[in-house]
């Protein structure tokens, strides 16, 4: 009896074990699945393209408080929103890719409350100073945030011995191995 306990005992350790070694190696092609292809697959380059309009706009616009406002609600918003829902959508089985995607989504999130908050304020008939004075603020939080991710990520990285490479002008992530 203890003999048989003993072999059930060595072969569940042998099985998380193992278990362990294949999971390090999945939570490795998570991460490159989440950097190469997810968050590509999402809205991140009309939230990139929105945002170079909404500084055109800022710097090139006679009457910046009607024109950012309606940009705002009618382009930026709607698409920070869609890269939420999208990144909610998304299920790992790594616990840290899913803490990533967590951290992206909260910072996706706040952005967009920040930016409601100013869209809502200009609609209100708030200035655009009033608004930089109110919101700006937000800025150093939002960099706390973007690096906390940049920092998991970078951790995240280095842990499953990955590495950065340009493929057609994007920056993706590969295992080192095979650079060689």
């Amino acid at each position: 009896m203890k003999k048989r306990s003993l072999i059930i005992s060595l072969s569940i350790i042998v099985m998380f074990l193992l278990q362990g070694c294949v999971s390090k190696e999945e939570a490795g092609e998570e991460l490159i699945q989440y950097f190469n292809v997810d968050i590509r697959a999402g809205h991140g380059d009309q939230i990139t393209e929105t945002s170079n309009k909404i500084i055109g706009l800022y710097f090139n616009s006679d009457d910046i408080n009607e024109e950012f406002q309606l940009y705002l609600s009618d382009e930026f918003l709607p698409v920070i929103k869609k890269q939420i829902e999208y990144l909610e959508s998304l299920d790992y089985e790594s616990r840290e890719v899913r803490k990533l995607n967590e951290l992206d989504l909260k910072l996706i999130e706040f952005m967009y409350e920040r930016y409601q908050g100013m869209e809502e304020a200009l609609r209100e008939g708030s200035t655009i100073e009033e608004v930089e004075e109110e919101f700006g603020s937000s800025s150093q939080e939002f960099n706390v945030r973007s690096n906390r991710y940049f920092d998991k990520r970078d951790k995240l990285i280095e842990k499953y011995d990955l590495e950065h490479y340009r493929d057609d002008g994007e920056d993706k992530l590969r295992k080192k191995e095979e650079s060689d």
